[in-house]
């Protein structure tokens, strides 16, 4: 009897461990993306250690097969690629996708600076002041870089720009505002490219944006927010160093949409120093 009780148990037992696994909740750059973690040793070890903006494994974002890209097909050009350095934010910069990504850059246009040097450089911000005004991400991080114990968000290219003009004082160009045949252009000139995009490196919902009241006024955020570089692109996909994973390619149109969605944010490496590199 307790046998073919058990035959009538286990299949309920499966599906509701379905159910449970299909209800994770994808939330980007302070929550998880616990559903990863049985399927990517990788991930496991972001998020054993709460780490956030881990990636996403859909047919959205595909593993990048270097091979089976550089090859001409009939209805794929071949792929420009270009040989950026791949750092890593974790574990000691989980909120620090943005200066990671810079550091990416900076080293490839051969300045010998680190994720952490930027981290300490950056301005910095405080999440919320006595007056209830969020910290304006235009100026500098908001909030917390170096730990999920305090609230945090990120910084925009304003910032970043200075910043990394700091090293390339006339190297720098600023793409915001741009097009994305901007970015494009700077690939094929040999420049990389660094951008705001998002986690899901796809267009978001209305409802993943919150409004910020800053000493600036309003502005539109998410905590889903990420930074890469782009390191080339083909007729279907846009080639990234993603901080937070690997380097891996993207469905073009879906980070064409993310990165307008998210104001258009780039910085390339000026076409006089690349001569030289």
């Amino acid at each position: 009897m307790k046998t073919k009780r058990w035959l009538y148990v286990l299949p309920i037992m499966v599906i509701c461990l379905v159910l449970i696994f299909d209800s994770s909740d994808f939330t980007g750059k302070d929550g998880f993306y616990q559903s990863l973690a049985s399927a990517d040793p990788s991930v496991q070890a972001l998020n054993n250690e709460n780490k956030l903006y881990a990636p996403v494994h859909n047919e959205q974002t595909q593993q990048v097969d270097k091979t089976a890209d550089q090859k001409q097909t009939n209805n794929q050009q071949e792929s420009r690629r270009l040989d950026v350095p791949l750092i890593h934010q974790m574990p000691e910069l989980p909120r620090g996708c943005e200066v990671t990504s810079l550091a990416m850059l900076l080293q490839y246009a051969g300045v010998d600076v680190g994720k952490m040097e930027l981290a300490r450089n950056i301005p910095k911000l405080p999440f919320k002041d006595a007056s209830g005004l969020h910290g304006n991400m235009n100026k500098g991080f908001v909030g917390d870089m170096y730990s999920f114990d305090n609230p945090g968000m990120g910084v925009y290219a304003d910032a970043v720009f200075k910043l990394g003009s700091k090293y390339l004082p006339t190297q720098l160009v600023n793409l915001t505002g741009g097009s994305m045949d901007d970015i494009y252009a700077a690939i094929d000139k040999g420049s990389p490219v660094w951008v705001i995009t998002n986690a899901a490196h796809a267009k978001l919902p209305q409802d993943s944006f919150l409004t910020w009241h800053t000493d600036e006024g309003s502005m539109k955020v998410t905590y889903r927010e990420h930074s890469v570089v782009v390191n080339g692109y083909d007729n279907n996909f846009v080639y990234i160093n993603d901080p937070l994973d690997r380097v891996r390619k993207v469905r073009k149109q879906d980070f064409e949409q993310a990165w307008i969605q998210m104001g258009r944010q780039a910085i390339s490496i000026g076409p006089e120093l690349i001569a030289g590199l």
